[in-house]
């Protein structure tokens, strides 16, 4: 079985006037990488990927690693840094074709200038590339903020139990 795996990270704060750049996501001390970079990096980590990754270890999945970025909390998401990654993301998982289903490690609540639901768009993209018939599952952040959009693209959506979030890698 072959997964696709990625994360384009972001809790928004929309009472903030400070927009997040794509520049801030590439410099973040959280992580950009890209393809196989994810696997270095993340591999027996405490994170959603992390433990994506060790489960596809366990159970003998081949994974198509996409685009991880992850952006401290900050402002909304320009509406030009959301439309690269995003796209980046998106054509990563073009190329990767086929895969029986995709499995992210996202936050919850990113918000874009233009768009109130950046996962939800994320889904919404994700789901045209794959149909209706391969699985999608997220993690989330136990204070994400769950939209009906999300619902309807995915299959399973697996928030994190505790806080301080010490269970993304189990979730």
């Amino acid at each position: 079985m072959r997964i696709a795996i990625g994360n384009i990270g972001h809790e928004s704060s929309s009472f903030t006037p400070v927009r997040t750049t794509y520049e801030h996501f590439v410099a973040s001390n959280r992580g950009f990488y890209r393809g196989p970079e994810i696997i270095d990096h993340l591999e027996g980590t405490n994170t959603g990927c992390g433990g994506i990754i060790g489960a596809a270890r366990e159970y003998g999945f081949d994974l198509a690693p996409l685009l991880w970025a992850y952006c401290m909390p900050s402002g909304p998401v320009e509406s030009d840094a959301w439309h690269r990654l995003k796209d980046e993301l998106l054509d990563r998982l073009r190329d990767a074709m086929p895969v029986d289903g995709a499995m992210f490690d996202l936050h919850g609540a990113m918000v874009i200038e233009d768009i109130e639901d950046g996962e939800g768009d994320l889904l919404t993209g994700v789901r045209e590339i794959l149909g209706p018939d391969r699985p999608v599952m997220t993690t989330l952040d136990l204070h994400a903020n769950l939209t009906q959009r999300m619902v309807d693209m995915t299959q399973v959506l697996l928030p994190c139990d505790r806080n301080p979030h010490t269970d993304f890698g189990e979730r």
